[in-house]
Formats: structure tokens, C-alpha cells, sequence
């Protein structure tokens, strides 16, 4: 099990909910862009 309660889950997620919601554009679509590339480099990797 996790060694946080409840309410320190609830509260850790709305905080990055807000975070989210409050931050750039710049800032999401960077966000978006290092996923995307994850995501290709996880591709990469699976197929060899």
C-alpha cells in the first residue's frame, strides 16, 4: 500500500490539477511534446 492517506492523495492531485489548469499554453504544449516523445522513443525501443 501507498504510505500516503487519502486526503494527501486528494490533495497532491487537486494541486496538479490547479497547476495544470492555471499554466501557459507554452507550457502544456511543452508538456505534450516530451510525452509525444516518450511515447516515440518507447515505440523505438519495442520494435528493435
Amino acid at each position: 500500500m501507498s504510505s500516503i492517506s487519502e486526503e494527501q492523495r486528494e490533495a497532491l492531485w487537486k494541486w496538479r490539477w490547479l497547476g495544470w489548469r492555471k499554466s501557459t499554453p507554452a507550457f502544456k504544449a511543452s508538456l505534450v511534446l516530451l510525452a509525444a516523445a516518450a511515447v516515440w522513443i518507447v515505440v523505438q525501443l519495442v520494435r528493435g
